[in-house]
């Protein structure tokens, strides 16, 4: 029931500005390079999207088809599960939907690995700019600290402390 209400009133455009903060992102195209994580596309436009189905699919390296903007908060977060994806959605957007307490209790959702995750992608991003960027990220992860630490370390990092 939450799902399909998130489905309906979140379509994947609006779901990638405002995770890139970036108006211009699809530009009336429905094809871009692949947002997610692991894809790192640098030149080409595998991701495409399907607006009358609110639905997406990468052709290239990601090889992942006809999927929901629920799917692309997972993949783009590393989540585990559909359920957590949308427990995490709803939270991080600040849907009032009434019926979220049935779906997940709030004391089963961990919020610190919600925002590590919500980080470390962000650090990837930027880690993707340049080799020296890369090899700061790496040198950040390959300390075997708490995730809370992690997490401060990961912050500063997006926010320039590192560059």
């Amino acid at each position: 029931m939450v799902e399909s209400k998130l489905i309906k009133i979140l379509t994947v455009p609006m779901y990638l500005r405002n995770y890139f903060n970036n108006e211009d992102l699809f530009n009336n195209q429905t094809h871009i390079s692949c947002p997610l994580p692991n894809h790192m596309e640098k030149q080409g436009k595998s991701f495409s999207y399907m607006p009358d189905k609110n639905k997406w699919s990468c052709f290239g390296k990601c090889k992942l088809y006809n999927k929901d903007v629920i799917d692309l908060h997972m993949y783009m977060f590393r989540l585990q599960s559909r359920e957590f994806a949308t427990t995490d959605l709803v939270h991080k957007l600040k849907l009032d939907i009434s019926d979220i307490n049935n779906y997940i209790s709030p004391t089963e959702i961990d919020y610190l690995e919600i925002d590590y995750r919500t980080v470390y992608s962000k650090a990837c991003s930027i880690a993707k700019l340049s080799i020296a960027l890369a090899n700061e990220l790496d040198y950040i992860m390959s300390f075997h600290d708490t995730k809370e630490n992690l997490l401060h370390k990961l912050n500063d990092y997006c926010n320039g402390v590192y560059l």
